[in-house]
């Protein structure tokens, strides 16, 4: 006798005894959920379940991988400038430089207006923050990036600009100006 059920059970409830002890011949799903083992069809569907708050399937697949593998840290440290910087280093700007609390200037002539500098009344503005990058990058990145940015941060912080050391072109006229590129100085 190979089952306890009784003589008089119903055809369901024998084919519920026959699937239960073939239940062992399932493979095991742990290679789903990690990261280096989950086939690559089934990427999008796990930084779905492990909440990867941006996604593009046209990114390469060392890139998914790894903005899977960030997301835990990133959501357990979530508002903090070290998830910024994973973040951000999960997807290609691992050098990024995050200055926070910036320091209010006056306008009186002394500093140059370009940017780079927060003018205000206050003295210092713990919630701003400015993101350096070694890279340029296109108008379509930098909108990423602040996407990336502002689901990471804390609620109340602000992103004040976006800068780059490099530059992608400069204004000499021989780019054209669609508005998919940015320009600066050398």
């Amino acid at each position: 006798m190979n089952s306890l059920l009784p003589p008089n059970a119903s055809q369901l409830e024998q084919n519920l005894v026959d699937t239960s002890a073939r239940i062992g011949n399932v493979p095991s799903l742990p290679p789903l959920w990690d990261p280096d083992t989950c086939p690559t069809y089934l990427l999008s569907w796990l930084a779905w379940a492990l909440s990867v708050e941006e996604w593009d399937s046209n990114w390469p697949e060392v890139v998914q991988r790894e903005a899977i593998k960030q997301a835990r840290d990133i959501h357990k440290n979530k508002g903090t400038v070290g998830s910024l910087k994973r973040a951000l280093s999960s997807l290609g700007y691992g050098d990024a430089i995050i200055l926070e609390g910036l320091d209010a200037e006056q306008y009186n002539g002394a500093i140059t207006f370009d940017g780079s500098h927060y003018y205000g009344q206050e003295a210092t503005h713990w919630a701003l923050y400015r993101v350096y990058l070694s890279r340029p990058i296109s108008v379509q990145q930098a909108e990423h990036v602040r996407r990336i940015l502002a689901s990471t941060a804390r609620g109340i912080c602000k992103l004040e600009g976006l800068h780059y050391t490099g530059v992608l072109n400069i204004y000499n006229g021989d780019a054209l100006h669609n508005g998919t590129t940015t320009y600066g100085e050398l």
